[in-house]
């Protein structure tokens, strides 16, 4: 990382990507107020969509098919509310490339397609 002219710079490959750090820093307080303002109804509503938010991540070299279905139904059923309420999930499981087909199998078990799998190769 090399920070030049107030921006943060980060170079991966060639590609360079230059972050505001100061707008960004700025934009999280603005959300840390009105997160700590946000009072009764309202606090709870916006708890529940920051889960969906959310990405679950499991990266262990040793990752099992049973790790990652626990994993892909937690994201499926993260809370357990005592109210109806639309249903909460996360947005995503974050798993290994071997691990793929077993988060998408999972998924589908647990009715749970509308969440994303992520996994990536090294560049």
């Amino acid at each position: 990382m090399k920070e030049e002219f107030g921006t943060l710079a980060i170079s991966m490959d060639n590609h360079h990507i230059f972050f505001n750090e100061a707008a960004i820093n700025n934009r999280a307080k603005g959300f840390i107020f009105q997160a700590t303002t946000l009072e009764g109804n309202n606090r709870i509503a916006w708890l529940l969509k920051a889960i969906t938010f959310i990405d679950l991540t499991t990266l262990g070299g040793d990752d099992t098919e049973t790790n990652v279905k626990a994993l892909c139904y937690k994201a499926v059923n993260p809370i357990s509310l005592a109210f109806d309420f639309e249903k909460i999930r996360t947005a995503a499981v974050c798993v290994y490339p071997a691990r793929v087909e077993d988060a998408v199998s999972a998924l589908a078990e647990f009715n749970g397609q509308d969440v994303e799998v992520a996994s990536g190769n090294k560049l």
